[in-house]
């Protein structure tokens, strides 16, 4: 016959939830300093809230308390507010992506990029679905940058890359 602690034995309690994905966000170096992260648990899904520098930080943020709660549980509310003191304005907020994109993936010629508080705009055609990907992906880890808006298409003949 079961004990009431062993009835208990197994079941994951949103307290659990939420002590887990803070240890984690704790012991995690990757993710850098951080604005203002709050984890929160209602019914066995995690809710994380808060600011975060960078959409880089917001994913890894995500990344971290999936890994420690479940991918399923997870409900990522955290908002992108680069620090005051490294505030960029649009055209240097262009120019870096320009300069990232160049350096990374050989500038793909017919790739524009705009912004505008922040919030990046990619137009244009690359070869692969890779380098489209990997366009946005780079874009969304520099400082400055709230949101991308991967609007880059992928030339006729390699969809599958």
């Amino acid at each position: 016959m079961k004990t009431p602690r062993g009835w208990m034995d197994g079941i994951v309690t949103d307290y659990d939830l939420v002590q887990g994905a803070r240890r984690a966000l704790e012991n995690d170096r990757s993710i850098g300093r951080v604005g203002s992260v709050d984890v929160g648990a209602n019914g066995g899904i995690v809710t994380i809230t808060g600011t975060v520098y960078s959409h880089a930080q917001k994913s890894a943020v995500d990344r971290v308390v999936r890994r420690a709660v479940g991918p399923s549980r997870v409900d990522n509310r955290l908002n992108v507010d680069p620090p005051k003191v490294v505030a960029h304005r649009d055209q240097e907020v262009a120019d870096a992506a320009a300069t990232v994109l160049r350096w990374t993936l050989g500038a793909p010629d017919g790739v524009e990029i705009s912004a505008l508080d922040g919030r990046v705009t990619l137009e244009g055609t690359v070869a692969s679905r890779d380098e489209q990907q990997a366009a946005g992906d780079l874009v969304r880890s520099l400082v400055g940058v709230k949101a991308v808006d991967n609007r880059i298409v992928v030339a006729s003949g390699d969809e599958t890359s």
